[in-house]
């Protein structure tokens, strides 16, 4: 029997992290949640000890600790398939919009469009 695959949402505000959890909540996968970078670290830790990682990281930009642009750094050094790393945001400095458009960064925009979110995420984990 295969594992559901694993998602990995940070964001420093419990009510986004509630949310997004509602919206994935359908797919056959295991949510996980991170409330910064840091801990988001942490949780990719505790999978690798057991040689697994996350299908899909989705991290909010601006959080305490660690924000989402070093949190992509910090996977990008450990070999993570940067393409399951999508930045969420309601606005950005222009130096973070350079910085995701230069590194092909899936960005998803605030306020986020649930169903569009979820048949984005299913067609990640399918692939």
């Amino acid at each position: 029997m295969d594992k559901m695959p694993r998602v990995l949402v940070v964001d420093d505000d419990p009510r986004v992290r509630s949310f997004l959890l509602r919206i994935l909540r359908p797919l056959a996968a295991t949510i996980i949640e991170a409330d910064n970078g840091i801990d988001a670290l942490l949780k990719v830790n505790d999978l690798e000890e057991y040689s697994e990682q996350f299908a899909l990281i989705l991290s909010d930009t601006m959080m305490p600790a660690m924000d989402g642009t070093e949190l992509f750094r910090q996977m990008k050094k450990r070999g993570f398939d940067m393409k399951r790393f999508w930045l969420m945001s309601g606005g950005m400095s222009p130096d973070k919009k350079r910085f995701v458009k230069e590194q092909g960064i899936t960005l998803i925009e605030k306020p986020i469009d649930s169903n569009e979110l979820l048949e984005l995420v299913r067609q990640i984990l399918a692939s």
